[in-house]
């Protein structure tokens, strides 16, 4: 006796390992995303360096990037005398709350 074509067809299916049909479906996912991942960062990296050489400085000899002069960081006393301008205020106020509860547990009703 022959067996059909489809019952050969679903034996051979039957005898992959259980975890092959989501390891193929994982992989037909995740490595073409990987892929387009891929391509975006190079895309993003090269724009950057393209719009960072145009930075370039080239009346100098040495291809120095221009960059913006750093500031000094502020002096304390400097800092002291703004917050001083700014007269802040400070208030405290003391309050009381009574309140009465029914049920001792924390949860309330619910047990």
């Amino acid at each position: 006796m022959t067996r059909s074509p489809s019952t050969k067809r679903s034996n051979a299916l039957r005898s992959l390992p259980p975890l092959f049909l989501p390891i193929v479906l994982t992989l037909a996912i995740a490595l073409p995303l990987a892929l387009w991942l891929r391509a975006q960062q190079r895309s993003a990296v090269a724009n950057f360096q393209s719009a960072d050489s145009s930075l370039t400085d080239t009346n100098t000899d040495s291809a120095s990037t221009i960059t913006p002069p750093l500031a000094a960081p502020p002096t304390p006393a400097l800092v002291v005398a703004t917050l001083r301008q700014l007269k802040l205020v400070t208030v405290r106020l003391d309050s009381a709350v009574a309140s009465q509860t029914d049920d001792a547990s924390w949860r309330g009703d619910v047990s």
